[in-house]
């Protein structure tokens, strides 16, 4: 009952407006400048306010109020600004209007209009601080229901223990590398027996399907041990580096090194370190 009341006496006051324009200036002479648009941009918001369509009369309003002030307008957009719960701006412009019709007759409901709309505007404050505290709330208990984070490992510092998973690779690839070295002797001893076998018959005797057979075998025991100097060399040096890796650098002078010398005819596996 007290909006439509309001609102009554708004589209009231402002109907007597158009009048007061007509009064500044004789019938004969031309209307000031901007009274006609502002007639009709009042006219057009009058009829949005009433089909609730606040946003364009508040933007209807205010244009009409840049073409030609005047105190009425003000009271006009303070009522679009309430409606639209902008409670802040309507009391600016409730103030306004009073400021600029010091002999409102309607100062006293004016009045009453700033009381609520301070009252509404410190209760929408207030459920909006209940709102981000709830929110805070929510996003604290959230967090608080994650699980932690994983700890990143970080490098081991100078002087500290390396990774015993890298030392045990490294022992792990340098035993590859001696069985492969092994390997490689066992062929070539292999290749030698059957060069001496062939290098100890005697002058002149008829070459046998045998003969061949035996050389083909020592040529190809050759050459596969040959192929595994090379590889298990590279597997033991990396095993090498591996486990020097990995090993504590305090003790890392002490460690033992293997390495593999190339001989003639096989190869020969070496262990240095200090005490």
């Amino acid at each position: 009952m007290t909006k439509r009341v309001i609102c009554a006496f708004t589209f009231a006051l402002f109907a007597t407006a158009a009048p007061a324009f007509a009064q500044k200036a004789p019938a004969s002479s031309p209307s000031p400048p901007g009274l006609e648009e502002a007639k009709a941009l009042t006219q057009k918001a009058e009829v949005d306010y009433k089909l609730g369509h606040f946003e364009a009369s508040l933007t209807e309003y205010s244009a009409a109020y840049e073409k030609y002030p005047t105190p009425a307008l003000l009271l006009n957009i303070g009522q679009c600004q309430r409606m639209l719960k902008n409670y802040e701006q309507a009391i600016f412009f409730y103030k306004g209007y009073l400021r600029d019709k010091q002999d409102a007759p309607n100062r006293s409901a004016i009045e009453g209009l700033i009381e609520e709309s301070t009252k509404n505007l410190e209760a929408q404050r207030a459920d909006a601080a209940a709102r981000e505290q709830a929110k805070r709330q929510a996003d604290e208990q959230a967090r608080a229901a994650l699980p932690p984070p994983t700890p990143t490992p970080e490098a081991p510092a100078a002087g500290t223990r390396p990774s015993q998973a890298l030392r045990i690779a490294g022992i792990a690839t340098a035993g590859v590398g001696v069985a492969l070295l092994g390997t490689a002797i066992y062929f070539g001893l292999h290749a030698s027996s059957d060069s001496s076998t062939l290098t100890g018959m005697p002058p002149r005797t008829p070459w046998t399907a045998g003969d061949q057979s035996i050389y083909d075998n020592g040529k190809s025991s050759a050459q596969i041990a040959t192929a595994l100097y090379v590889a298990g060399g590279v597997v033991l040096a990396a095993g090498g580096v591996l486990t020097w890796l990995g090993w504590p650098k305090k003790a890392a002078e002490s460690a033992p090194a293997v390495s593999a010398v190339p001989l003639p005819g096989g190869a020969a596996m070496t262990v240095r370190g200090t005490f």
